[in-house]
């Protein structure tokens, strides 16, 4: 709303604008079944309902509902023309209602604080020490490892989501494993050898062990 003086009257003029969503909205030049209004109510309901998958289905009704196509809208969406047919087919069927995540009934979740507990358990170690033959665990090995424990038995992509939340990541292992001491205990440590070795004892021998070797097939090892 603003004001103007033109001469001596004052006039005021509303200038109604439309809401962010709406400008959102890809235009198209199809039949619109959804009025005005229904979309802006649409859409307000879709915020209030605090779901943003929920609110991403009322914005394609209400891109579709104004004229837009289908394929249209999924592309100012950047999500694919399926979802978009799928959000509108619902809203036909059962209204803004059915535009709801179904996810909402599934019951008591799955991976509660229980389940992260015993996860973080068993990583503590690995799948050799649970009599597992392989020294590093997989999302497949992890979830029959804890249904083995009496938990439920959860999917690979739940699996891996649980342990993303963690801050596991999977990748190899590391070939070399470094010392865990501090710098300085560490260099300590070698000059005492190091003068055990020059001020030793000369009937005391000192032996040298760089790696361990260990003979592989080829070589006629066991």
């Amino acid at each position: 709303m603003r004001e103007e003086r033109a001469g001596a009257p004052l006039v005021r003029l509303c200038v109604r604008r439309r809401p962010e969503s709406e400008k959102a909205l890809p235009e198209g030049k199809g039949r619109q079944w959804l009025k005005r209004k229904q979309r802006q109510a649409l859409l307000r309901w879709a915020v209030r309902s605090g779901c943003p998958l929920t609110y991403r289905r009322c914005m394609a009704v209400a891109a579709v509902g104004r004229g837009a196509s289908c394929h249209a809208v999924a592309r100012a969406m950047e999500c694919a023309t399926s979802a978009v047919v799928s959000a509108v087919r619902r809203y036909q069927e059962g209204e803004r209602q059915a535009l709801r995540d179904r996810r909402e009934s599934n019951g008591r979740r799955k991976v509660d604080n229980r389940f992260r507990e015993r996860l973080v358990r068993v990583l503590e170690g690995t799948p050799e020490d649970w009599g597992w033959c392989r020294p590093t665990w997989t999302r497949e090995l992890l979830c029959q490892e804890l249904a083995r424990r009496g938990l439920v038995r959860v999917s690979v992509a739940t699996m891996g989501r649980t342990l993303a939340s963690l801050g596991a990541r999977l990748k190899a292992a590391k070939p070399i494993v470094e010392c865990p001491w501090p710098g300085w205990r560490r260099r300590r440590r070698l000059h005492e050898l190091k003068w055990l070795e020059v001020y030793g004892p000369s009937r005391e021998p000192v032996l040298h062990v760089d790696e361990v070797d260990i003979p592989s097939p080829s070589q006629g090892g066991t």
